[in-house]
């Protein structure tokens, strides 16, 4: 755009014109501002659901460690690092 600009003569009439720029602006207003203010979807409530049908899982995960060095202490796999 600059170039051609340039290259007119300064009489003439520019190549772009300040309301072209504002009609094009508003038009993707239009278009933009439904999908901006679209709410955001409801979350799925799966996760009750699941807790609804497997009570004993969700009690069993809970008594279960949480840390892994937990993990390896109930297992009885505690490695020692070699020191030089």
């Amino acid at each position: 755009m600059l170039a051609k600009q340039e290259a007119r003569p300064k009489y003439e009439a520019p190549v772009l014109f300040a309301h072209e720029i504002i009609r094009e602006l508003e038009a993707l207003n239009a278009f933009v501002t439904p999908i901006m203010n679209k709410p955001k979807p409801q979350p799925k409530p799966e996760e009750e659901t699941k807790a609804k049908a497997d009570p004993d899982a969700t009690e069993s995960n809970a008594e279960a460690p949480a840390s892994s060095e937990a993990k390896q202490e109930a297992n009885g796999a505690t490695d020692e690092m070699d020191v030089d």
